[in-house]
């Protein structure tokens, strides 16, 4: 891979359980979760593979069978190389080149390419393709199983057949995989161990169990605590801080200038006084209008008395 891409594979893998405000305790929780599920997928693809046999596309063809047998993951895409080996593509021509057999092969699934060029040698069964696929991906092209099966080559070569995507690459270690009887005279002995093992690992995983369920969740302080092996007491009591509103929200008032309030004032419909036509107030608050209301009310009381 290349540095960007494994960059970017591993911002993706970090960004689905993490992000900018994780603490370091939740990240490792995260990420030992992550790597288990990864984990279960990983072991469940080996159990399918194992276990499981597929279907033949080309029962006739011997060697798809063989590959069946050998491959752990990758015989789909075989399958799919031995079936467009044998219907969609043809030989053009056929010349020896010293020790070599060259075939110009047609791909009539590329009509726009030129043709492919396969190089084979059947004494020690060497075989090689301009397409290089086998040198990129390590499984051999349709070019190749094209040759293979017109030369009728009924066993596949098994140095095409890369160690990464056998079966047995991956191995199946367990307490069953033990066989007491390849230790010779100290088969009792082992049994005994092997014994003792399994006990052991039973009694460990029951009271993990009870453990797990008697115990309260641990705090986020206990959990570093323990990964760290540092426990100290602190009396402080640590709040949220006060949030404040940002610049330009919808809270905050812009101020006016001078000169933008006398513009606006001066479009404006401005109030009257309809005592004395006045501009800038009515006759509520007009002055001269109270003044005359407090006079009336004075020659009123002196005439009544």
């Amino acid at each position: 891979m290349r540095t960007t891409s494994r960059s970017e594979s591993e911002n993706h893998f970090f960004n689905q359980f993490s992000n900018p405000r994780s603490t370091l305790v939740d990240f490792f929780s995260h990420f030992e979760a992550e790597v288990e599920s990864q984990w279960y997928e990983h072991r469940g693809n080996d159990n399918h593979s194992r276990y499981t046999i597929p279907g033949f596309m080309n029962p006739t063809f011997v060697l798809e069978s063989q590959l069946q047998n050998i491959l752990h993951g990758r015989f789909f895409y075989q399958q799919l190389e031995i079936e467009d080996g044998i219907h969609s593509c043809a030989s053009v021509t056929r010349q020896p080149v010293g020790d070599f057999l060259k075939f110009e092969i047609e791909d009539l699934k590329q009509p726009c390419s030129t043709f492919f060029e396969v190089m084979y040698r059947g004494a020690d069964q060497i075989i090689s393709c301009s397409c290089k696929r086998f040198e990129f991906f390590g499984l051999p092209c349709r070019h190749i199983f094209y040759v293979l099966r017109i030369s009728f080559v009924t066993e596949f070569p098994k140095k095409y057949i890369v160690r990464r995507w056998r079966k047995e690459a991956i191995s199946n270690t367990s307490l069953s995989s033990f066989r007491p009887e390849e230790f010779g005279e100290n088969r009792v002995d082992v049994e005994a161990v092997l014994r003792q093992l399994r006990d052991y690992v039973k009694d460990y995983m029951s009271k993990a169990d009870e453990t797990q369920v008697v115990a309260p969740p641990p705090s986020s302080r206990d959990r570093f605590a323990e990964m760290t092996g540092m426990r100290e007491p602190c009396s402080l009591t640590i709040r949220n801080p006060v949030r404040t509103r940002t610049k330009g929200c919808g809270s905050h008032k812009r101020f006016k200038s001078a000169c933008e309030i006398a513009i606006s004032k001066a479009g404006d419909k401005q109030r009257g006084c309809g005592f004395y036509k006045g501009v800038g107030h009515n006759k509520r608050t007009c002055k001269l209008y109270l003044q005359s209301i407090k006079e009336k009310e004075v020659t009123t009381s002196s005439g009544v008395s």
